[in-house]
């Protein structure tokens, strides 16, 4: 709560963005009658979130295509506007959820609004992989993740390895919930970072955020409120992904396309580069879908046929193995890449070591470095609305 209370007081005011709180809310505390703040006012949306729209958009509504390019425009610019105002300036949790609509007096059209700056990361579904797999080795690390031996020391060392410190430890209880600028998840920070040294990965940050763009513009363009891929906290809030729409027929799960125009599913897929989805020899494994209240096996039909709890553990297990060997494979890249060992013997605390030239593989950083940038995004929805 403290850094987004930091962020919006810091950044300066965009009409696609949150304007700073209306006041603080405090309350006195047991111990020493200190009074502290527990939370902010923000101003009332009453058109609700862009997840609730396109919920709507897929029953009953018609968005047109000119309010689609808006929002896309204006999000965009969002995001050139928080990046480019501080050192600490990113955002990591694009979704439909954090964007809220307000009616345009003048055009009768909805803008687009963002919220949520916490800076603590986004759900697995929505991160780019280069941060997902990361994080997927954080809990890996973590005490309720693998035993105690020498797998979890090795990935805990790698970690510390990249992100350059060797007292880095995962959980809550770390040092990094401390007040900090760029906010609380370290495979977020190391490309704050990165961008900060000038040198080496300077772009990665912008480009890990185009990729949740990327995404959003699928949602719009598509007119889903989920992008359905992976397993996340994002299962559980998706009812059942094979309702029947009145009009739109079954819902889809990115990166199928069946309403975007030909030339925004071109910007989407660039946008989205590396994502494991677009893969053809080894194509993201199916994970589970919430149907009646249970979890169900993507596929199995529900009571159309029957599964069991072993079978939804089955899917559930073959999806993370599968996830959890792109994650170590990417950590094999980056080490190789910043010219560090699994030990860090060569890396000293906030260096920004160059990748050896001798590097001739081709990896996720090679596929991440072909998403454009918010710039080049602008200008071909610019193009693209021209038409």
């Amino acid at each position: 709560m403290y850094n987004e209370l930091k962020m919006l007081l810091s950044l300066g005011r965009h009409p696609n963005m949150v304007a700073p709180p209306l006041g603080v809310v405090t309350k006195k505390g047991r111990f020493g009658n200190r009074r502290g703040v527990c939370g902010f006012l923000l101003e009332w949306f009453p058109l609700g979130s862009l997840k609730d729209r396109l919920l709507r958009d897929d029953y009953d509504e018609t968005t047109s295509m000119k309010q689609k390019l808006r929002w896309a425009r204006q999000i965009t610019e969002a995001f050139v506007h928080i990046n480019d105002h501080s050192n600490a300036g990113f955002y990591p949790d694009l979704k439909p959820d954090n964007i809220v609509l307000r009616e345009d007096a003048e055009t009768g059209l909805l803008d687009a609004v963002l919220i949520d700056l916490e800076q603590r990361g986004g759900w697995f579904a929505w991160s780019p992989p280069e941060v997902a797999y990361l994080e997927y080795l954080e809990i890996l690390t973590d005490e309720s993740g693998l035993a105690e031996g020498e797998l979890k020391d090795e990935i805990l060392e790698q970690l510390r390895g990249y992100y350059g410190d060797p007292e880095w430890s995962p959980g809550a209880g770390g040092r990094r919930y401390h007040n900090t600028e760029g906010g609380f998840s370290s495979p977020w920070l190391a490309l704050l970072k990165a961008r900060g040294a000038k040198s080496w990965g300077m772009d990665l940050l912008e480009r890990a955020q185009v990729f949740m763009l990327g995404k959003l513009l699928w949602c719009i363009f598509e007119g889903q409120p989920f992008v359905r891929c992976g397993i996340d906290h994002e299962v559980l809030r998706d009812g059942d992904p094979e309702y029947e729409s009145r009009r739109s027929g079954k819902a889809r799960a990115f990166p199928k396309f069946k309403r975007t125009p030909h030339v925004l599913r071109q910007l989407i897929q660039a946008c989205t580069a590396g994502a494991p989805e677009w893969d053809a020899s080894q194509p993201r494994l199916p994970g589970v879908v919430l149907q009646g209240g249970k979890l169900h096996p993507v596929g199995s039909g529900g009571d159309l046929t029957p599964t069991t709890a072993v079978d939804t553990r089955n899917a559930a297990r073959n999806f993370w193995i599968r996830e959890v060997e792109l994650a170590r494979a990417f950590m094999r890249e980056l080490i190789l890449l910043r010219g560090k060992s699994p030990r860090g013997n060569n890396s000293e605390k906030g260096s920004q070591p160059q990748p050896p030239t001798s590097v001739t593989t081709t990896g996720l950083l090679d596929q991440v470095r072909t998403r454009p940038l918010f710039s080049e995004v602008l200008e071909r929805l610019d193009r693209i609305a021209s038409q």
